[in-house]
């Protein structure tokens, strides 16, 4: 059986994150942070985010900085902001280590939250 929340995280900038987290019963046998591409929503990522908690792993989906849920008009949308935010969803909700996965331009976002965490991350995806 998998919990699944939808909550907010906010940053220092005070821009609200909207994000979905997937938690299966028990022991996860590894986390999950799937990130949209420009001009998507952490929606597109529903069907692979039941596949994998009903896998057992935990799957943190989420909308970028003005997009979907989260706030529209930030106050900066640059790459450092986006990284940022990828950095404090891992470390806010514990997600280390972390499988990061993304689409689009979210493939960049994932590398270099890479090196800002010592979670051991991977990456999963195109790119």
């Amino acid at each position: 059986m998998t919990r699944t929340t939808w909550t907010t995280l906010t940053t220092p900038d005070g821009t609200r994150l909207a994000h979905t987290d997937h938690r299966p019963a028990g022991d996860r046998a590894s986390a999950f942070l799937l990130l949209h591409g420009l001009a998507g929503h952490q929606g597109e990522w529903d069907t692979l985010a039941a596949q994998l908690s009903a896998d057992g792993h935990r799957v943190v989906t989420y909308d970028v900085r003005g997009h979907g849920a989260s706030t529209r008009t930030p106050a900066t949308t640059t790459r450092e902001a986006h990284v940022q935010d990828a950095v404090a969803l891992i470390r806010q909700l514990d997600l280390a280590p972390v499988i990061r996965a993304g689409s689009g331009s979210a493939t960049a976002r994932t590398s270099r939250a890479a090196t800002r965490t010592s979670s051991g991350s991977r990456r999963a995806g195109p790119g």
